[in-house]
């Protein structure tokens, strides 16, 4: 197939083999899997023998970087919901707060300061 093309469409699939490689690469990186590729390749291409001899090690540590994986996927995402639910939490509490005071809903208002929610009670009441 490639031995009746002209030089310059083997120069043009050779650049863009060579740019689907980096982009592939890219993509692993971002999705943080080059730890996971690096392994397989090293071990199943400069150490055959030992993978063939050592095959529930040699799966365990694909599982244990697997693993890893998918923690650096999650972890800023499960991070980020808690911190979530204790801001909601602190305003609930904070609310209660205030109704147990005796302000009324339309008197309370949250200003947001260092990360932390703070109540605002506004004095002067409403005319309904």
């Amino acid at each position: 197939m490639f031995l009746n093309l002209t030089l310059a469409q083997q120069m043009f699939f050779f650049f863009l083999a060579l740019f689907l490689i980096q982009l592939v690469f890219c993509i692993l990186v971002k999705l943080k899997l080059m730890p996971v590729l690096i392994y397989l390749a090293c071990a199943n291409l400069i150490f055959p023998e030992w993978v063939a001899a050592h095959q529930l090690l040699y799966r365990a540590i694909l599982a244990g970087l697997v693993l890893i994986t998918v923690f650096r996927w999650v972890g800023p995402k499960l991070i980020e919901h808690l911190e979530e639910k204790r801001i909601m939490q602190s305003i609930v509490e904070q609310s209660r707060w205030a109704e147990a005071m005796g302000y009324r809903t339309d008197q309370i208002s949250f200003e947001v300061k260092d990360g932390m929610p703070h109540i605002k009670i506004n004095q002067q009441a409403r005319d309904e």
